[in-house]
């Protein structure tokens, strides 16, 4: 009797093992699953452990060394441009109606004794360049009162006057300077429309008693032939409005036709 019920407890103690061992396999797990990009769950929400996860990218610095052209120039040079706050874009001639183009003075940062030298050169160019016109001018007085001027382009005198200007720009400018001069600022006088065109460009003045309509006034017009490639400008005006614009001019057709 007392050995079967040694075998009975025996018996129970090991159905009480594998009950507990049954039941701690089927159990879920209790402790915390590891977080990192292979949490599909954690991706999909972008928790912060997901984002933690991810190594940080370095930043890197665009702006070279010192003394060096920085990474982005043409960034650098727009905003350089935009500094200036140009009105004519950036296609910035020296000459403006005769005289230094504003924008010009600023984005070459000109002192103000190279603007008062270049402005002396212009002026010379401008007296040197009606002298010419007055010598070369053909003055027709017309049945109808009219006086018709013409003045043929004068090319080999005028190119001596625009290779001064040019001269005397790259002088002034500098080396540094005038490197970018070459490429935003350049001329050869062809498409020029101060100076006469420094010699290239025909003028055909018709001077009426009474103005253009009736009263002081002047009005032009300007083609091109387009087999010879020469300008021809045409100004309508009279007498005393020629007398401002061009004096020595007026000198020349009023000595010529009062006698």
């Amino acid at each position: 009797m007392t050995t079967l019920r040694i075998v009975l407890f025996c018996a129970a103690l090991l159905l009480a093992f594998a009950a507990g061992f049954v039941v701690a396999q089927l159990a879920p797990a209790t402790s915390p699953r590891p977080l990192g990009l292979s949490s599909e769950a954690s991706l999909r929400t972008g928790s912060p452990s997901a984002v933690s996860s991810v190594p940080p990218i370095e930043a890197t610095t665009r702006v070279g060394p010192p003394g060096r052209s920085p990474t982005y120039p043409a960034l650098h040079a727009a905003t350089l441009l935009a500094a200036k706050r140009l009105e004519r874009g950036l296609n910035v001639p020296p000459i403006l109606f005769e005289h230094l183009n504003p924008d010009f003075v600023t984005l070459y940062e000109l002192t103000r004794a190279e603007v008062e030298h270049l402005e002396s050169v212009l002026s010379r160019a401008r007296n040197q360049v009606a002298e010419l016109e007055v010598e070369k001018a053909r003055i027709s007085p017309q049945s109808d009162g009219t006086i018709r001027v013409t003045i043929d382009p004068f090319p080999d005198q005028g190119g001596v006057i625009l290779d001064t200007v040019r001269a005397e720009i790259f002088a002034t400018l500098g080396a540094e300077r005038s490197e970018f001069f070459r490429r935003l600022s350049d001329f050869d006088g062809a498409d020029s429309t101060e100076f006469g065109g420094f010699g290239l460009r025909r003028t055909i003045i018709e001077i009426r008693p009474g103005g253009v309509h009736g009263d002081a006034s002047a009005s032009s017009t300007t083609s091109i032939d387009p087999a010879t490639k020469v300008q021809t400008l045409s100004v309508q005006t009279d007498l005393p409005t020629l007398k401002q614009l061009q004096p020595a001019l007026h000198i020349r057709i009023v000595g010529s036709t009062v006698r």
